[in-house]
């Protein structure tokens, strides 16, 4: 005679399994809908002063305690090595660029210092968008080029979209 488990037990390995299907079922649907990642703090690095952001057509406006625009900011994409590469980028009124923020990267840690240490960033604080070869000033790095131009890439399309709807200037992409 085999030993054959007892109806309790079935019942209580069907729950079990039951009780699986759903936690992994809730943790899919959760990663699906989440809403990314929070860019206030991105956005308030590029515009300090401001008080308050609105959204509006992926573009927020950045504006002081008297409800004065400070400017425009966004989140450019592009595809790194390991996934997409999302970059905070903010314009001024006048068309000169405050800084950029990395959002959110999937890179190998100790390569996308390596891109970071130049600080490209700091390179395009207060030039205008429209005078801006966005692969000048960054070089790449070895081991690291797919990196590198993510990350000019996703600055460009940031201000390519502020361009486009806010200034009228359409960039080739």
């Amino acid at each position: 005679m085999k030993n054959e488990p007892r109806p309790s037990a079935r019942k209580a390995n069907l729950v079990r399994y039951v009780l699986v299907i759903a936690v992994l079922s809730a943790a899919l649907w959760y990663g699906r809908t989440r809403s990314g990642p929070d860019l206030t703090p991105h956005f308030q690095s590029l515009f300090p002063q401001a008080t308050t952001f609105q959204s509006s057509n992926a573009i927020a406006t950045a504006f002081d305690v008297e409800g004065r625009s400070l400017g425009w900011t966004t989140v450019g994409s592009a595809p790194g090595f390991g996934g997409p590469m999302l970059v905070a980028v903010g314009i001024q009124p006048n068309g000169e660029i405050t800084s950029a923020s990395v959002v959110e990267h999937k890179e190998t840690p100790m390569f996308f210092q390596m891109v970071k240490a130049p600080d490209y960033f700091a390179s395009l604080s207060g030039r205008e968008f429209d005078s801006i070869d966005f692969e000048e000033n960054i070089d790449a790095v070895t081991g690291a080029t797919l990196s590198t131009e993510a990350l000019a890439a996703s600055v460009k399309d940031g201000v390519t979209r502020i361009a486009a709807e806010q200034f009228d200037v359409h960039i080739p992409v």
